[in-house]
């Protein structure tokens, strides 16, 4: 992280493979004019009557300044540049769950609302992820407790089982929340977003569920869209109901943005605020969609046309992990200034890689 001059705001979004980039310098308001902005390789420095201000970008990024152009004012946002900007970094992307789970590694599953010790010491075994956004795991002959094993009817287990007409629900016996369905006397479907899987070398590490459910979904985007070539998707629940329309537009996209005592009170987008100091930059990778709520009537038409001509994937997931994405996105949209917040019909979000 590097330190930020107060007063200012900066965000850049650069597009990795395009080496290309969109920056925004707020934080005009009340400060005399004129204004001179000078960038460097490195820096941005911002001159007015009140002083000198010079932002630091991180190493790895390196401005060409002789590059901008379409340069706009827009009140209450600041200046609109566009430029071209070489990133020299390894800013690889996260693995998949797939490819996770591939090595052959002794997995924990823990509960993730409580941190409830589920599954010990299991060689986890991914080949493939279905709509469903869960795992399987197969209980070893001879298991018993905890020890590798999801038996719910286990006196005292991790995990408890709620009969139905459908497959038998999997809950966790400290918090009873719901952490997957029994699919036939000796294994267990799990749902992605709500068992934290670690090596079982690992300490347990207890994850902010907004962050958690942002990370595993965006895995799940990529993934996704790295094995079947689709981009396109349906959120809906598992009792078959539409929450979200979600478009994967790309996820080499790398956002460096400050937050400043004198902007927003709360960026949204850095869930993890609280790791950060108030005056900093930071790069981070991140995964650019759009969305469309189709919780309303007035969307079917476009859902109609989304599952039939489009060929969108579902995916579905535990009816209250559609709506905590449902806010994650609204929230991190409400955060971007006016002229970012959509892309015609649609709005743009951002997730964290």
């Amino acid at each position: 992280m590097t330190p930020v001059a107060k007063g200012s705001t900066v965000r850049l979004e650069i597009r990795k493979k395009m080496q290309n980039g969109i920056l925004i310098l707020g934080g005009f308001e009340g400060k005399g004019f004129p204004v001179d902005v000078t960038v460097s390789p490195s820096s941005i420095q911002i001159q007015c009557l009140e002083g000198c201000e010079r932002i630091c970008l991180p190493d790895e990024i390196k401005l060409v300044p002789s590059s901008c152009r379409y340069l706009q004012h827009i009140a209450g946002e600041g200046l609109h540049v566009r430029l071209q900007v070489q990133v020299n970094c390894n800013t690889e992307m996260i693995s998949t769950l797939k490819e996770i789970l591939k090595v052959k590694k002794n997995y924990n599953f823990y509960c993730q609302s409580c941190g409830e010790l589920i599954i010990q010491e299991q060689l986890a075994s991914l080949t493939h992820i279905d709509q469903f956004c869960s795992i399987c795991h197969i209980r070893a002959p001879g298991c018993s407790g905890n020890q590798g094993t999801a038996e719910p009817s286990i006196s005292g287990g991790p995990i408890l089982q709620e009969k139905s007409k459908e497959n038998a629900k999997v809950i966790c016996r400290r918090c009873k929340a719901i952490l997957g369905e029994s699919v036939s006397s000796d294994s267990v479907k799990y749902y992605f977003t709500e068992v934290l899987i670690q090596p079982s070398c690992q300490d347990f590490s207890v994850i902010p569920r907004a962050q958690f459910v942002e990370s595993v979904i965006v895995q799940l985007l990529m993934e996704f869209s790295a094995s079947r070539s689709t981009f396109r998707f349906c959120i809906q629940g598992q009792d078959g109901k539409h929450f979200l329309l979600l478009w994967l537009l790309n996820v080499d996209t790398l956002m460096v943005e400050s937050i400043t005592q004198s902007g927003y009170e709360k960026n949204e987008f850095y869930s993890d605020i609280s790791s950060l100091s108030l005056t900093s930059v930071e790069a981070k990778n991140v995964a650019r969609v759009l969305y469309s709520s189709c919780t309303n009537s007035k969307n079917k038409e476009l859902l109609d046309k989304w599952m039939n001509d489009t060929g969108a994937q579902a995916l579905v997931f535990p009816n209250s992990t559609c709506l905590e994405l449902a806010l994650l996105l609204t929230l991190n949209n409400a955060s971007l200034t006016p002229s970012l917040r959509f892309m015609n019909n649609w709005k743009v979000a951002y997730l964290k890689i």
